[in-house]
């Protein structure tokens, strides 16, 4: 998988949990952060400098990791992406 394709899953997983909880707050600031990651992929003009403050590791860690142990892997394998990105590290994930 690419890096682009860890993200779209992480927001595709989020999308399906906001259809079904529509509304939760967690859940929103998580696919706000991953549409950030996906446009600073796609767009390298765009300003970096956010990707060193991303949450989605605490958050997949604490409000997923026992309740939606598929939600939480992408949210920590998106994360995981956001962080090599910001330190302009190559991505190398399964």
């Amino acid at each position: 998988m690419t890096p682009i394709e860890y993200i779209d899953r992480a927001l595709a997983l989020t999308a399906d949990r906001l259809s079904r909880y529509p509304g939760y707050e967690v859940l929103l600031f998580a696919q706000k952060q991953l549409q950030y990651m996906r446009s600073v992929l796609l767009d390298r003009s765009l300003d970096r400098s956010a990707l060193h403050q991303l949450t989605l590791g605490s958050i997949a860690v604490k409000e997923f990791d026992e309740t939606d142990p598929d939600l939480a892997r992408a949210l920590k394998d998106a994360y995981y992406v956001g962080v090599r990105v910001s330190r302009g590290l190559r991505v190398d994930l399964p």
